[in-house]
């Protein structure tokens, strides 16, 4: 889809069954994953930045019968130029944003980013992390990356490191039409995390 479109299509990460923690009598609830996302130049309105919908206008953001329209707020109707949207358009929200702001959200959040405009100076470039619980016992894909945890975080090489974002990049292949087959097996068998790593003396 080429540089400048960021993830245009309205979407979650994970649903709400995932997302959400409800513990205690009173079943209170707080974030189970929780999607950060750091701007590395100014996030703008002409060069692309985030938008979400916040829960008070998502009528499906805590829906957990796992119903089709949960997990497709927005389909595609014509690749690029035309989409059909399940929330209402009043509810939406800009998030522009100065270069190294944090700015996060629900894993269940809708949320997308707006192309780039040809009179914008640069794209906005940017950062994304999740961060789960402990107890999250959220489905990884195949291709995926197990969460990391602190521990193996605080004894990783740099090598490591910058195979991990290697491999991270493979997770958006779905909106860049790359086949499976086109990574080698290897970038995936040398990125794998022992479960338990010891700290050096």
């Amino acid at each position: 889809r080429g540089f400048g479109s960021s993830f245009g299509l309205p979407h979650r990460d994970y649903s709400a069954a995932e997302s959400l923690h409800h513990e205690g009598e009173n079943e209170k609830e707080s974030p189970a994953i929780l999607t950060v996302w750091i701007p590395l130049n100014d996030a703008t309105l002409d060069n692309g930045c985030m938008y979400v919908v916040p829960r008070e206008f998502d009528t499906d953001f805590a829906r957990t019968d796992n119903h089709h329209a949960h997990m497709n707020p927005a389909t595609e109707v014509q690749r690029g130029l035309s989409s059909k949207i399940h929330f209402p358009l009043h509810g939406v929200r800009a998030l522009p944003a100065p270069a190294g702001s944090l700015l996060a959200w629900s894993g269940n959040t809708i949320h997308w980013g707006s192309t780039c405009s040809r009179y914008a100076n640069a794209p906005r470039k940017s950062i994304a992390l999740t961060f789960l619980r402990s107890d999250n016992n959220v489905n990884v894909g195949a291709n995926e990356t197990p969460p990391i945890t602190i521990t193996q975080a605080s004894v990783m090489t740099p090598e490591l490191r910058l195979a991990l974002i290697s491999r991270s990049l493979l997770v958006y292949n779905q909106w860049h039409a790359l086949a499976d087959d086109a990574v080698p097996p290897l970038i995936y068998e040398t990125t794998v995390i022992p479960e338990k790593r010891q700290r050096p003396v």
